[in-house]
């Protein structure tokens, strides 16, 4: 059963490029390098202009241990969208994090700055606008995508050539988003989760160290408060933060199990309210009636680009 499924995944996916391909008003790259890891790699759409596009990048979900960017293609109609509006768009894959490298999700994130910054370094080549950069995703994707917007800009003023380009984006979109990597913080703001947390503790507490890259949570004891503050996205709005479009619909409300867990709406809404505090224009969603009938995260993402 794994098999088939995995076999009409492929085939879904590969006919939903295959109907990308049929119009000559764009040029699409599949499977090209941004870094040397395995999964350093990308697809990118771009539409036929003499002037450079804006650029569009999709960040998978998947909890950052699994998932592909030919989930992307799911999303048909958004990247028709975009490449009628002559915007670029690519897909990322991104390496998945290990339980005992003291790296843990550092390793992902990593690996989308080093693809947001070839793509800048580069865009002569795919004659994008690197001033007009945006980023979005599902899950894990959306949760990469605010830490991008949110944080200051990770550029390395000291090198030369891509890491010292800006890590800095116009706007973010974020689906079944998380709040915060700090997941020590999610008890405060979901329902009834502190409770679940006490029953299953040495459970959620190893799922912790691991996120961070250590084995259990004895091992990450003496430096877990440290760690998780570096992923606090709620610690990193200020007023200079770009816009942020949160959708988190999903009707669940007791954490029952982890996908309720990590995407409770409640996640939108505290990021909504921090965002809000400090003054940063966001629209927050946690119906998705409400948002397909009111402002579709890929006029939101056009929109900004195009200011």
């Amino acid at each position: 059963m794994r098999n088939l499924i995995l076999v009409l995944f492929a085939f879904t996916s590969f006919s939903a490029i295959a109907q990308l391909k049929e119009s000559n008003d764009y040029t699409q790259l599949l499977d090209q390098k941004y870094g040397e890891a395995e999964r350093n790699t990308f697809d990118i759409i771009m539409p036929q202009s003499t002037k450079p596009v804006a650029l569009v990048i999709f960040i998978h979900g998947g909890g950052f241990q699994f998932g592909d960017k030919k989930k992307a293609y799911d999303r048909k109609d958004e990247i028709q969208y975009y490449l009628s509006n002559n915007t670029a768009f690519a897909t990322i894959n991104y390496s998945f994090y290990k339980s005992d490298d003291s790296l843990g999700v550092q390793v992902c994130l990593d690996d989308v700055q080093r693809a947001i910054q070839y793509f800048k370094f580069n865009a002569d080549q795919y004659n994008i606008d690197k001033t007009k950069v945006a980023c979005y995703g599902v899950s894990a994707g959306a949760g990469a995508s605010l830490y991008f917007a949110l944080n200051d800009d990770l550029a390395d003023v000291n090198a030369q050539g891509l890491k010292a380009e800006s890590t800095k984006i116009v706007c973010a979109g974020a689906i079944h988003t998380q709040a915060t990597y700090n997941v020590y913080k999610w008890k405060k703001f979901i329902p009834y989760l502190g409770a679940v947390q006490t029953l299953k503790h040495k459970m959620f507490y190893n799922y912790a160290a691991t996120f961070y890259g250590y084995p259990d949570k004895k091992s990450i004891k003496p430096y877990r408060k440290e760690i998780a503050a570096k992923y606090d996205m709620l610690t990193m709005v200020d007023v200079n933060d770009p816009p942020i479009y949160l959708l988190n619909p999903l009707k669940g409300n007791f954490p029952k199990d982890f996908n309720i867990i990590f995407h409770h709406k409640k996640h939108a809404k505290v990021m909504a309210k921090e965002l809000e505090k400090k003054n940063v224009e966001y629209y927050c969603f946690t119906d998705a009636q409400e948002n397909d009938s009111k402002y579709p995260i890929q006029q939101f993402i056009i929109d900004k680009l195009s200011l």
